[in-house]
């Protein structure tokens, strides 16, 4: 989340819910005809073989593959967060081959692997549909022609403190040049760069850390040549290209402590080294004024580590929502990096165990995804088909949903509050049967308590 200068430097749940109870699942499981989970069932297959046919992309263009990404991480059981890097990844690796295609492989190898990491956060369906087309990127063919090239030459114009009155003059060499957000290279002594472009419109940056940017938009016709000047102002607030992360994750959840909080720049999936803290600090809508966390950081490997606890544990307590986070920092490179964005605050986490089967009882295993999903944020984890057994996952504090599903077609269990509890867990019995458990409210049996017998037979693998 950006705001004024600093932005312009850096270039239903479907199918009905509440009159469907755990009963009619265990009627299925023992062949009783009930036709609303044939209804499931039903749009599972439909929904699959949607997928299916997005699937096999062989001869589309490489424009087209990116075009059907695009309208995939639209998705509504895509996270806000997560949905919201995917489809800014897809518009990069898509300009990087319309104006650097030699950025565009590496790009696409960064999507891959931010993808892998997202299996749990998507359902299974959509992650291997999207997985598929971001391998077929990898040799795809530009189909399309290049169309008409022109010419832009730009000159970058700043004032000259020297001279009385100041003049405008060139800049020299060192200067950013970026085109519709895509780094172009560097002016030359001169203060030049010239580029070539394709036909079409375009919007030009020029810019410096730490307070020199300006832009300018140019239309490029095949075969001439433009002259571009641009002339930069010198009260912006210029940062180099990053995204936070929090413990080297890209989820914006923010551990309460004493769990372990570690601040990072990342770009391009690298680690920028740090070398000095310049501010943190945090406000919420109880306390808009927030408050000052910068000598509560220190430089661990180059990365802001949380030292001193109390100050921030005090302030998430009485946090109700997002939290703002503000972080300004100097890297080794001596750029300074800043971010402003919402996080939620976490100390609850949903964990997931295998309980111990007799050998003899047919247990079966689920087809369908148990999706945990904060209605709030929008973060959302799947556990994995065919399996009760994956990681604990942090997710923010307040209610979260646990939803069985086949496909995308969802409805509830239970409700848990992660309000200061530390794990909840779900396990499943012998018998197919889910069982939610909290250590705070160990011993519940009411419906609505975060412990649960939710009897919810799950269908069998093949049924």
């Amino acid at each position: 989340m950006e705001t004024g200068d600093r932005a312009c430097s850096r270039g239903g749940r479907h199918g009905r819910t509440s009159e469907f109870g755990e009963l009619e699942l265990d009627r299925e499981v023992e062949g009783v005809c009930n036709p609303i989970p044939r209804c499931f069932l039903l749009v599972a297959l439909l929904l699959s073989g949607e997928a299916g046919a997005q699937d096999n992309p062989e001869g589309d263009s490489c424009e087209a593959v990116l075009a059907r990404l695009e309208s995939a991480f639209r998705s509504e059981t895509i996270d806000k967060n997560r949905q919201a890097w995917l489809a800014g990844a897809v518009a990069g690796v898509s300009s990087a081959w319309r104006l650097v295609p030699e950025k565009a492989g590496k790009r696409v190898g960064v999507l891959d692997r931010e993808l892998q990491k997202a299996e749990f956060r998507m359902p299974a369906d959509l992650y291997r549909s999207t997985t598929a087309l971001v391998q077929s990127l990898k040799g795809c063919s530009r189909s399309t022609e290049v169309g008409p090239v022109g010419e832009v030459a730009v000159t970058v114009l700043h004032q000259n403190p020297e001279s009385i009155p100041e003049d405008w003059v060139r800049v020299g060499s060192g200067y950013e040049v970026y085109v519709d957000g895509e780094s172009m290279g560097l002016t030359n002594t001169e203060g030049q760069l010239v580029m070539q472009l394709q036909q079409g419109s375009y919007e030009v940056w020029a810019q410096r850390s730490p307070n020199e940017a300006g832009s300018k938009l140019v239309d490029v016709e095949p075969g001439v040549t433009k002259q571009l000047t641009i002339s930069l102002a010198d009260d912006k607030q210029v940062f180099p290209p990053s995204d936070l992360r929090i413990n080297d994750t890209e989820e914006l959840v923010l551990p309460t402590p004493p769990n372990p909080v570690e601040l990072s720049f990342w770009f391009e999936d690298a680690k920028i080294p740090l070398s000095e803290i310049l501010y943190v600090g945090v406000e919420s809508k109880q306390n808009p004024t927030g408050i000052d966390l910068t000598e509560d950081f220190g430089l661990v490997d180059s990365v802001a580590t949380l030292t001193q606890t109390t100050r921030l544990s005090e302030f998430l307590a009485g946090a109700e929502g997002p939290v703002t986070l503000s972080f300004d920092a100097r890297g080794v490179d001596d750029k300074d990096y800043s971010i402003i964005v919402e996080v939620w605050p976490s100390e609850g986490g949903v964990g997931v165990e295998p309980q111990a089967t007799d050998p003899k009882a047919l247990a079966p295993m689920p087809r369908a995804q148990i999706r945990l999903r904060h209605p709030k944020s929008g973060l959302t984890f799947y556990l994995p088909e065919g399996a009760l057994e994956a990681q604990p996952v942090a997710m923010p504090r307040g209610e979260v949903d646990v939803e069985y599903g086949i496909g995308q077609v969802y409805r509830p269990l239970t409700r848990l509050n992660l309000h200061k509890t530390e794990r909840v867990r779900l396990m499943r019995n012998p018998n197919g049967a889910l069982t939610v458990t909290s250590p705070e409210t160990k011993g519940a049996d009411q419906r609505g308590k975060p412990e649960l017998d939710l009897q919810a037979r799950l269908l069998p693998a093949g049924a």
